[in-house]
């Protein structure tokens, strides 16, 4: 069943989306309902394959309407943790085209899924001829603003550190003596 459903939505999902941009306001509540149910579906069954090359090509488009960029980022962020690595890596360069100009919330997604799939590129590996395609295709390092907001995301990735239980706990009862009045 599970096989069945991941042939349909491969076709299906991408047009459903692209009909959100379209439809009038009749249309568009069937057509969230059935979203509604795909979600149900996608959710219940963690192996299940979503389109993720249709989906970021739908994503990536430049026509595609704010609703439907909503719900794309979505599926996209459901399809990179069922996606295979090849597709990951595939989807890198073209989430980070243009990501200066996307909202804040879909830049940290796309941020992460892209880095996730640069993962994925370096782990696949590859000829030499291979990876100068691969290279070829990262034009987004052409744009300075989308250079410097790649960048900055990887410099905050590579300097993260969690903090630590004993930090954390000298944090809790600062607050409590705050709150208590004590200092």
């Amino acid at each position: 069943e599970e096989a069945a459903l991941a042939r349909v939505l491969s076709a299906l999902l991408p047009r459903l989306l692209a009909q959100l941009g379209t439809a009038g306001p009749q249309s568009r509540a069937k057509l969230l309902a059935v979203l509604s149910h795909i979600n149900k579906r996608v959710k219940a069954a963690p192996a299940l394959r979503l389109p993720l090359p249709a989906l970021v090509e739908l994503y990536t488009t430049s026509t595609t309407q704010p609703l439907v960029l909503n719900f794309a980022v979505v599926y996209i962020e459901m399809a990179l943790e069922r996606a295979t690595s090849r597709e990951r890596a595939d989807a890198a360069a073209p989430l980070l085209r243009g990501i200066g100009c996307r909202g804040a919330q879909h830049q940290g997604i796309l941020l992460r899924a892209a880095v996730w799939g640069l993962a994925d590129l370096a782990e696949l590996g590859g000829t030499g001829a291979q990876t100068d395609a691969i290279k070829a295709r990262f034009d987004f390092l052409q744009s300075e603003v989308d250079t410097k907001l790649f960048l900055q995301f990887a410099k905050d990735t590579v300097l993260y550190a969690p903090p630590s239980e004993r930090a954390a706990s000298a944090l809790d009862a600062a607050r409590t003596a705050a709150q208590l009045g004590a200092t």
